[in-house]
């Protein structure tokens, strides 16, 4: 269906957004396996909650932010094996918080990613390039990080000329 659609708050194994919506969440989701972004449908968190055991597949024709959060919500990865964020077609990601808690592998970013609040980093990595960019918006910030939990690769902030610490590095 067009339109904005909600999403129930519950746990899936797979979850879909399809056709020419903007899916939303309806409070806290877990998604044992993937997130599929198809046709020309965009997902949004809306300030909720989603944990994430799988991958985000971006294979949507919109031209918005594919996967996007217009509250305070939090995209938490916390698969047990490498999860990457991408797709067949160049996505546009913009979350508020994002939290990498992953009791194996890393996070791939196949696509750049932008956050705009604060990125938690407990456990696994975040793998960059030049091409997939990590983006700290202008006032997002960021917490936790250690020699298991960094970004590895790039990383660009977008500053006014305030502090800000970044997680990088390796862990030897």
């Amino acid at each position: 269906r067009s339109g904005t659609n909600a999403i129930k708050a519950a746990t899936y194994y797979n979850l879909t957004a399809a056709n020419v919506s903007v899916k939303r969440l309806t409070g806290a989701t877990t998604v044992l396996g993937d997130l599929s972004i198809i046709d020309a449908a965009s997902f949004d968190l809306d300030g909720n909650l989603l944990s994430l055991h799988g991958d985000v597949i971006n294979n949507s024709t919109s031209t918005g932010n594919t996967l996007d959060d217009t509250g305070a919500g939090t995209l938490s990865m916390v698969g047990s094996a490498s999860q990457t964020i991408g797709g067949t077609t160049a996505g546009s990601y913009r979350l508020r918080n994002m939290t990498i808690n992953k009791s194996v592998g890393d996070v791939v970013l196949n696509d750049p990613l932008e956050v705009g609040g604060t990125l938690t980093m407990t456990s696994g990595k975040i793998i960059t390039d030049a091409t997939n960019l990590l983006t700290m918006w202008l006032n997002a910030n960021f917490a936790g990080g250690n020699p298991t939990s960094f970004v590895d690769g790039p990383v660009e902030k977008r500053t006014n000329n305030a502090d800000f610490t970044y997680a990088i590095g390796k862990g030897t």
